[in-house]
This record gives structure tokens, sequence and C-alpha cells, in this order.
């Protein structure tokens, strides 16, 4: 399959891919806010931050600017199946669309998270390596640990022992094995698919004591919304940092 953003191939066919735990600092990605983007199977996109925003991982990326006084600058996580769509992060779904979270090495790092699904009364539950499930399917917070309440506290990241009490109150994950842990989500504490819904906030930060570690949240299907469609393109881009890489093409520096 190919990938495409905004219809625009950038990837030959039948590329495997493997994940990476570096961080770059590539040019702000420009989006025209026109659709709902989807990054489907053949590529894998890892959010980054500047090195000196380092707290956070999710949120901050996508929405660098405070929707609230950027309005027009929305970009989410997208939880949907259906035509041009692809299984992102959906409880069940096959690796290559999973949302990724990479431990290198469980004797020191853990894993701090929160969540807001803005009222849709979502689920998720978080598997690790080898198929455990040290959280099952639970409902999403609507306030205390684990609840980020505002664009601030996803932007600001997790407060790990009080070290930054600008940020939310985290969940935290102690690993025991070194590999890919992910996170599912489902429409209810059964399961089932997600139609149609973004992820209002989310942060996952791996880190070491209280010193965040970039690069480790990782997807070969990431599926964003952008906002709804807009008569003028230009006046209303989406803005996010990230960067792109493939074994058969390496990095490729921008996207367009």
């Amino acid at each position: 399959m190919k990938a495409n953003i905004l219809n625009s191939e950038i990837l030959p066919e039948n590329i495997t891919l493997k994940q990476t735990a570096t961080t770059l600092l590539l040019p702000v990605l420009k989006i025209m806010k026109s659709r709902k983007l989807q990054v489907t199977i053949g590529l894998m996109l890892v959010l980054i931050s500047i090195p000196f925003f380092s707290a956070a991982e999710g949120t901050r990326q996508l929405e660098p600017y405070n929707p609230t006084t950027n309005p027009t600058e929305v970009t989410k996580l997208h939880l949907t199946t259906g035509v041009n769509r692809v299984p992102f992060a959906q409880i069940g779904c096959a690796a290559q669309y999973r949302l990724n979270i990479h431990i290198s090495d469980p004797s020191s790092e853990k894993i701090y998270f929160g969540l807001n699904d803005g009222a849709a009364n979502l689920y998720y539950r978080l598997r690790s390596p080898s198929g455990g499930t040290p959280i099952a399917l639970t409902a999403f917070p609507t306030s205390g640990t684990g609840f980020i309440s505002t664009w601030n506290q996803a932007y600001n990241g997790p407060n790990i022992g009080g070290s930054n009490p600008s940020g939310y109150t985290p969940m935290v994950v102690t690993p025991t094995e070194t590999g890919d842990y992910y996170i599912e989500f489902a429409s209810s504490a059964s399961g089932g698919v997600v139609s149609n819904t973004e992820i209002e906030y989310i942060d996952v930060t791996v880190a070491t004591g209280t010193t965040p570690i970039n690069g480790r949240l990782w997807s070969q299907g990431w599926q964003i919304y952008s906002g709804a469609i807009i008569t003028s393109l230009r006046q209303q881009p989406s803005l996010f940092q990230c960067f792109l890489f493939t074994q058969m093409m390496g990095l490729l520096p921008k996207l367009t």
C-alpha cells in the first residue's frame, strides 16, 4: 500500500519498516486544513519535539500553539474506520496500526500518560510487548490522576514527582519488558470500534527519573484530524512537528 497525505504519494509500495527511537529536529510540517488526514501502511511517522521542548509527546507536537488563542490550528488523533481510513489504535488492531510506546530499559524507565476524550466516553487499555495487559479496559479519566484538563497541561506534560507543576498528574506504569508497549482505544467496557471521534488531549511520556526521553511514541499508521473542510485553505493551516523514516528511502526531511 502507499502512504499519502492530501493525495500526494510519497512512498513506494511494500516497504518494510522498523521502529527507531532517534529524535531529530526537522522543519515544521504545514498541512492545510482541508480534510481528515491519515498516514497509512508503508511508513513510520514519529512525533518529535524540539530539544528544549522535552516534557511531553502527543498534543504538544500535534498542536504546538494553544487552540484557544489560535482556533484555526487544531490537530488531533482521529479514531474511526471505513472508506479511506485505517483502524489506527483501535482495540485488537493489527500491529501496523498500533500506537506504540518504546521501552529500552525497563529497570529505569517509566511510562507517564494522560488523556481527555472530550466527553466521548471512550475506553483504553495498555498492552505489553509479550501481549500482557498491564491496564485492562478502563474508562478515560474525567478528573484527577491521568486527566488532562487543558491544552496547557498537555503541552507541559506530566508532573513527575512535583518537578513540573504546570503539567498534569499522570497515570504511571512501571514496565517489566523491553520493547513496544501499545495503547488501544474502544467504544465501551466490552470493546467495540470507535467511530469518528477525536482525542481532545493526549500525552505519553517515557522518562528516567524526572527526565523525559524523546521519540518513544510512534506508529506506522497515524490518523490525524485537522478540522472541518473550509473555504480558504491558506488562512487556516494546521502545524505540527514530525519526521518520517523508511528503510528504503531513509529520512524524508519534509512533507508537503
